[in-house]
């Protein structure tokens, strides 16, 4: 794997050719770290200098550097999609929500300008599909809000370094499914790993009301994984808990924060991949399947994280699937 390195500007600086460990994660905690011999750091290793593997998502922008007792030098900062978690969507000035309209990439290019300075424009590349007075959460990340959009439209976002222009380009394009082609399995040349987690499946949510009795509301976890306020299982499979949110100031605001805290405590079904080298770098977003055998274990779902492990000349990248 080439690591190219360059300043602030974008002017190549060279190759990071003594790196001792590698470690990426994209579509997680967006953030990196490589380590470095002391000897390899040069003075010109400075806060906001860029690195990249050409040709792909690959890459960040340094923020932290630490110079280690062994001798060792750590590189650290946020990956280019780490850089949208970084921004705020929030409504303007007197306003108390924020919509937009518009061709997908003409929007992606509105939120942008003006926050990356001359890093990152949006693709000019038109989608063929609009939003109109398209409502986002109330001040959530850029990243999050986009990923968000794009995914109600079947696109998901793209974004790779050109080293010419020297500009990290951001845009939209169709979810892609590889589940026909590609289907990852215990008995393929693929590490598998699988996960079935039976949690919770009835919560009890427990506000106020303007009397002395509490305000008691009930939601459950469907087959389907979708949560509703009909009971679905029964017996060993009923699997209660309790949400007490005593300053809750209306029926809807109960049932939204139960909804919440019942979607990361109820049941899943997860899968990773492991695999050595880069022939199958699939992006964050598109769609593969998996199967597990031994468990009669099938899923088809879209790439959610990727965490690449560089050590010494051995590379490795592994993909997890979600929703």
């Amino acid at each position: 794997m080439d690591i190219i390195i360059a300043d602030a500007r974008g002017a190549e600086l060279g190759y990071l050719t003594q790196r001792r460990e590698m470690d990426v994660e994209i579509g997680g905690d967006n953030t990196f770290e490589i380590l470095i011999d002391g000897a390899e750091c040069r003075p010109e290793y400075t806060a906001w200098c860029r690195w990249y593997v050409p040709g792909g998502e690959i890459g960040g922008l340094i923020t932290d550097i630490e110079k280690q007792a062994d001798g060792y030098v750590a590189l650290r900062g946020d990956v280019w999609r780490g850089l949208l978690n970084r921004k705020i969507l929030c409504p303007a000035a007197g306003e108390t929500e924020q919509k937009v309209s518009g061709e997908l990439n003409a929007v992606i290019a509105q939120l942008i300008a003006g926050r990356f300075g001359d890093l990152a424009a949006a693709d000019t590349t038109s989608t063929g599909i609009t939003v109109e007075n398209y409502l986002f959460p109330y001040c959530c990340t850029l990243l999050a809000g986009l990923e968000r959009m794009l995914g109600e439209k079947g696109h998901r976002l793209s974004l790779r370094y050109n080293a010419v222009d020297k500009k990290l380009y951001v845009g939209a394009v169709p979810v892609t499914d590889h589940s026909a082609r590609l289907e990852y399995g215990s008995d393929s040349r693929v590490q598998f790993a699988s996960r079935q987690y039976w949690g919770t499946t009835h919560l009890i949510c427990l506000g106020n009301d303007e009397t002395d009795r509490r305000l008691i509301r009930h939601l459950y976890v469907q087959p389907d994984g979708t949560i509703t306020q009909a009971a679905a299982y029964s017996g060993l499979e009923e699997r209660e808990a309790v949400l007490d949110f005593s300053n809750a100031k209306s029926e809807e605001e109960l049932l939204e924060k139960g909804r919440e805290a019942l979607e990361k405590e109820k049941s899943y079904t997860s899968m990773s991949f492991y695999f050595n080298g880069e022939e199958m770098d699939i992006p964050i977003g598109d769609i593969v399947g998996g199967r597990d055998r031994s468990a009669g274990l099938e899923i088809k779902k879209p790439i959610v994280r990727k965490i690449i492990r560089v050590n010494g000349l051995s590379d490795s990248i592994e993909c997890e699937v979600g929703d």
